[in-house]
């Protein structure tokens, strides 16, 4: 089975997870059937991918009897940290090209397929805890991931009428090479922000894994999910509660 991976290690989790449930995970390009009889697919960092290169991947989905299309993008999301009027306008325009225009990129070369086969489906987007709140030094990555929710909502009441849902997966930091970049931004070693990153959680953990949100979107991709929609879920060990 061929798993499409993005630089964050983030975007192989699902496939991972996926294993168990075949029908929801498989691979960009599916060719095992799962337990209804047809195959699955797995879309996933459009942000690797231009607008030709979305339409691309798409294109190959379109000749495969595929039963319902599962879009995860947003897996290898950049981040950075800097004082708002400090962030260069090059980075800013980075910043969202990769955090939030990649997601519209998949949606909008995707969902018209998913409306042409008519068998309903699943758009799970992962946006961030930065989402749902403002971040010090985090502004370009703060409205990045808030725009992610305000696409996934409008989505959700554009979709609903075609059995298709849309959802949001917020975690807290995740143990990749993120966090690294962000420890380098803040000119702090990566142990000093993993420690500083556990002052914010309720319960004694202080990095999720892949797996976590991996899990997540497995769940919201199943059927016992089918009519939750607009939702934004939280796998953030507390860190809201604070």
């Amino acid at each position: 089975m061929e798993v499409d991976k993005s630089p964050s290690g983030n975007a192989d989790a699902p496939a991972r997870s996926g294993r168990l449930v075949n029908r929801v995970f498989l691979s960009a390009f599916p060719h095992e059937p799962d337990d209804q009889g047809g195959p699955s697919g797995l879309v996933t960092g459009p942000e690797t991918f231009p607008g030709l290169g979305v339409k691309i991947l798409v294109k190959q989905h379109e000749i495969l009897p595929v039963r319902m299309i599962i879009v995860a993008p947003g897996n290898a999301g950049i981040a950075d940290m800097a004082l708002t009027w400090d962030i260069t306008e090059e980075w800013w325009d980075t910043m969202l090209d990769v955090n939030l225009k990649g997601y519209w990129l998949a949606v909008k070369y995707v969902v018209p397929h998913m409306l042409a086969r008519n068998t309903g489906g699943r758009i799970i987007m992962t946006s961030s805890v930065a989402g749902l709140r403002g971040e010090p030094g985090m502004a370009h990555y703060c409205a990045s991931k808030w725009g992610v929710i305000g696409l996934a909502k409008t989505l959700a009441h554009e979709l609903a009428k075609y059995n298709i849902t849309v959802n949001t997966l917020h975690p807290t930091a995740v143990d990749t090479d993120i966090i690294t970049g962000m420890a380098q931004a803040a000119e702090m070693s990566k142990e000093e922000l993993v420690d500083f990153i556990f002052l914010g959680h309720m319960m004694p953990v202080k990095l999720i894994d892949a797996d976590d949100v991996a899990k997540a979107a497995l769940w919201l991709a199943s059927d016992e999910a089918r009519f939750i929609t607009g939702q934004t879920m939280k796998i953030d060990a507390g860190r809201m509660l604070k």
